[in-house]
Order: C-alpha cells, then structure tokens, then sequence
C-alpha cells in the first residue's frame, strides 16, 4: 500500500516551475535571467498557487533556479 503525503508549498512550487519551464520558448528562457516572465503563462501558473503566501516571488526564484537544472 502506497502512502501519499501532502504536497508541502515549496514541492508545489518546484514541480509548477519545472511544468513551466517546459513551456518556455528559448527567448522566453533567456528573459528569466534578468528577471522577466511571460505574463500570460506566469498567470496560467498563478491559478493553483494563490493561496500560498508570496508564492509569485516564490516562482519567480524557482524558474531562475531552472537555468541550474
């Protein structure tokens, strides 16, 4: 039998950056480094993180961080 934890608001915010990112174009990637988001996707992301607190912030750094990956 497979337990399931909840989803703590730093996984939730991970795994919507990383979805993201995939949908960014290599314009849109290179724009992240300077801190510049695509504000149509970033709102399609927005929708299921709202209630955590300072989660665009949040995003925002996690989509920098993907450059990393």
């Amino acid at each position: 039998m497979t337990t399931l934890t909840p989803s703590t608001p730093a996984t939730r915010i991970a795994d919507s950056a990383a979805r993201l990112w995939a949908t960014f174009t290599p314009n849109e990637r290179a724009m992240t480094r300077i801190g510049m988001f695509p504000a149509d996707k970033m709102e399609a992301a927005e929708l299921g993180l709202w209630d955590i607190p300072d989660y665009m912030r949040l995003l925002a750094v996690a989509l920098m961080q993907q450059h990393d990956v």
